[in-house]
């Protein structure tokens, strides 16, 4: 085979014009894109072998190795929440009970202040049915200790207890 010669000035098909993005023999614009891939393929070949496209890994999509481990990781992620779902119920039940409690008994010391120091005594008494409330009122003093005993029923079994404590200003 002999190379063709090109006349002085016309730009020789093969790898300069290539390099220089103009169509090969023309001199007109870029390169267009099959000239380009084919410049890719055969760049720093021999002669006469061919390098066949490949499409990479990416555009071929995931290997089932890939897939099972993202399938596994996927699968450990959803046991991990559904495992801590039951554990957060309780302490959300748990708190809204001792928030309950908190109320009624906050309740109770206004009602001992609305009374007033004379009216205030020791008592006891369940509110809507879960809360057992039992206060202590100091007899003398012109600051008087309030102690009122929050018990109602604890998720999960038993009860629990919680004390809340101050005091009244008596003139």
């Amino acid at each position: 085979m002999t190379a063709a010669v090109a006349p002085r000035g016309i730009a020789a098909p093969g790898r300069r014009a290539f390099q220089a993005g103009v169509r090969a023999g023309t001199g007109h614009g870029p390169a267009p894109a099959c000239d380009q891939r084919y410049r890719a393929a055969t760049e720093g070949r021999r002669p006469g072998r061919r390098r066949r496209y490949r499409a990479s890994v990416r555009a071929r999509g995931f290997t089932l190795i890939e897939l099972v481990l993202a399938v596994t990781t996927l699968a450990v992620g959803v046991l991990a929440v559904a495992a801590t779902a039951l554990p957060v119920t309780r302490l959300i039940r748990r708190g809204d009970a001792q928030a309950a409690a908190a109320a009624a008994a906050a309740g109770r010391i206004e009602t001992l202040r609305a009374q007033g120091c004379g009216a205030a005594g020791s008592g006891e008494v369940v509110v809507a049915g879960r809360y057992h409330l039992r206060w202590t009122v100091a007899s003398s003093g012109p600051l008087r200790a309030v102690r009122v005993v929050a018990t109602y029923p604890w998720a999960g079994g038993g009860t629990r207890s919680d004390s809340y404590e101050t005091a009244l200003a008596c003139p």
